[in-house]
């Protein structure tokens, strides 16, 4: 039997380092079961002689977020723009909120949410929460981009950044249902298409893989610059016993797929995302075992590559050492 389920914010319009990294490691109320971290990042903008609205640009200037436990490790290393879309699909297809970036003076507001507990996968949902009842301490890293993450000339332009920061956990649960693996969602490095066609993904013992995410855009740095759905014609997913998953599947069709799978708002193709998903059934038994694997890849063909990069990301889970 699980307890009510509760809201908590601990961190209240903490200061950020635009263009740094903030460390937060004190204050964070452990001992419960959390479904998922809430944050709110506030950027107060002074446009000067600032020009270029780039799209997408507070979710770009959110660079990275890590977040770690000192018993289980990494649990959390991607950025802003990956996460939010990861939300995306994991809450029926609509966007967390996130202010529109016009480039004029004001404040703006992004909400970036990381789920734990896995709102698609039914009654199994909560499999992997995170069971802080396990730690003694985690350690929260949140990196913030400069002003060319938001304009294409930056000019006198300025940018304060704050976050506000909470979870929703779970007053009390039963010990017989405890989370059974703990979650892991981590980006990939980037390749450039012009170089190889393909992607190595993460392979480890205890490791789980429920999703694959790509994106293709036009900037080397993970997960930014400006979307582009022409740089992959095909898409495979091989690993040492064939294909696993994805066979030569074109990019649109994988993208129109995801827009009736994951409900997509008004139904409209996501520029250079491409997600396959392992457990569209909700058992978490179809995730694919990476540990067993000698090789692990996502493969493609190329379309118009110049100037372009394909980047990726992997949403699993890691089997609890309990012992």
């Amino acid at each position: 039997m699980r307890g009510r389920l509760e809201k908590n914010i601990f961190f209240n319009s903490t200061p950020l380092i635009v263009g740094g990294l903030t460390t937060f490691q004190q204050n964070f109320p452990l001992g419960r079961i959390v479904t998922r971290m809430m944050m709110r990042f506030n950027f107060v903008f002074a446009a000067g002689t600032g020009s270029g609205a780039l799209t997408e640009a507070f979710l770009r200037i959110i660079e990275n977020i890590h977040f770690s436990t000192d018993v289980d490790g990494l649990c959390v290393n991607a950025g802003g723009r990956a996460l939010w879309r990861r939300a995306q699909f994991l809450n029926g297809g609509t966007l967390p909120p996130a202010d529109a970036f016009t480039g004029s003076t004001g404040t703006y507001r992004v909400d970036i949410p990381i789920y734990f507990s896995d709102p698609r996968m039914g009654e199994f949902a909560d499999l992997s929460a995170l069971d802080t009842t396990r730690y003694n301490n985690v350690l929260l890293q949140i990196s913030l981009g400069g002003l060319s993450r938001l304009l294409g000339t930056p000019g006198t332009a300025t940018v304060t950044a704050t976050v506000d920061i909470g979870w929703e956990q779970y007053a009390y649960y039963d010990e017989d249902e405890r989370p059974a693996v703990y979650p892991f969602f981590t980006t990939r490095p980037s390749v450039n298409p012009n170089n190889q066609q393909f992607m190595e993904l993460e392979r480890s013992s205890d490791l789980d893989i429920k999703r694959i995410m790509i994106f293709t855009s036009d900037n080397t740095d993970i997960w930014q610059g400006t979307a582009n759905s022409a740089v992959i014609a095909t898409l495979s997913i091989f690993d040492n016993y064939g294909h696993v998953g994805l066979n030569g599947q074109p990019d649109d069709v994988i993208q129109r797929n995801n827009v009736e799978t994951y409900s997509i708002d008004g139904g409209l193709i996501i520029p250079g995302l491409m997600v396959h998903d392992y457990v569209l059934g909700g058992d978490p038994l179809t995730a694919e075992h990476s540990g067993n694997k000698s090789r692990y890849q996502v493969v493609w063909t190329n379309d118009t590559p110049t100037g372009m990069f394909v980047h990726g990301a992997i949403d699993g889970v890691k089997k609890l050492d309990v012992g």
